[in-house]
């Protein structure tokens, strides 16, 4: 009897650590099946936040190449802003000459809308970025990686404004006649536009600041920037922008205002 109590018992141990074999062999795979199904995803995201990154690097490579280009047309704003509201502020009539002087020579029409103010700077490109910007693929990204991207954009955006001051400038100028008299509000509101023009232009010059935003994203610049902004110049003057060549004009002020 005693015999087969130990019998029955060394049955029942085994059937136990069968079992508890079993389980363990099951939760190691359930655990194993949930760990490389989380490895797979997570890898499968940190290939998505890869690529979005590149995306987004491409893109903002591309704007600081605009930001070279416009760099080079700068000096030629500021010399025709400085040139017309010189001769908006001393004479109530526009000089004959003064729109020759600014317009490019291979184009038939005359008027500042078709001279230098019609070498219209490019906005900086946002639609990469507000394509991914409420992607879930970046709540993957470590929140102050993400803070200098959203930086770098609400940036992006303010300098963008500097081109709507510029194309309002055009605008206004469309309106001008050489020669001719100017109306005491034309002259005002032409005023006010150079104003607006020249607080546009700083906007356009923004090489050194996304330069900077680069670097504290960890990012490289093109190395060429300098050959870049060389080229740059060089297009511009081939094209007849005639600030490139006009360092000053010595405006014959009739009719001066006192």
């Amino acid at each position: 009897m005693l015999q087969g109590n130990r019998i029955f018992h060394i049955r029942v141990s085994r059937t136990l650590v069968n079992w508890f074999m079993d389980l363990i062999v099951v939760v190691v795979g359930v655990l194993l099946a949930l760990w490389t199904s989380e490895w797979a995803q997570g890898r499968h995201t940190a290939e998505r936040l890869a690529d979005v990154k590149a995306a987004l690097h491409r893109e903002m490579i591309h704007n600081y190449e605009i930001a070279v280009e416009q760099e080079a047309i700068i000096p030629c704003y500021a010399n025709f802003s400085h040139q017309l509201q010189a001769q908006l502020l001393q004479s109530t009539n526009m000089w004959a000459g003064f729109d020759s002087q600014f317009s490019r020579p291979d184009l038939n029409a005359t008027g500042l809308t078709y001279g230098i103010i019609g070498v219209m700077p490019q906005r900086l490109e946002t639609e990469m970025w507000q394509s991914v910007k409420n992607n879930d693929v970046l709540s993957s990204m470590p929140i102050k990686e993400l803070q200098k991207y959203q930086q770098y954009y609400m940036v992006t955006a303010f300098l963008n404004t500097g081109i709507a001051r510029v194309e309002a400038m055009r605008d206004s100028l469309s309106g001008l006649v050489f020669p001719g008299p100017l109306a005491p509000q034309t002259r005002t509101n032409a005023l006010r536009d150079i104003a607006n023009f020249n607080n546009g232009i700083q906007r356009l010059d923004a090489r050194e600041l996304l330069n900077s935003m680069f670097i504290d994203l960890g990012l490289k610049l093109p190395a060429n920037t300098k050959s870049m902004l060389a080229d740059s110049e060089q297009e511009a003057k081939d094209s007849g922008l005639s600030c490139y060549k006009i360092q000053s004009i010595d405006v014959p002020f009739a009719n001066s205002v006192p």
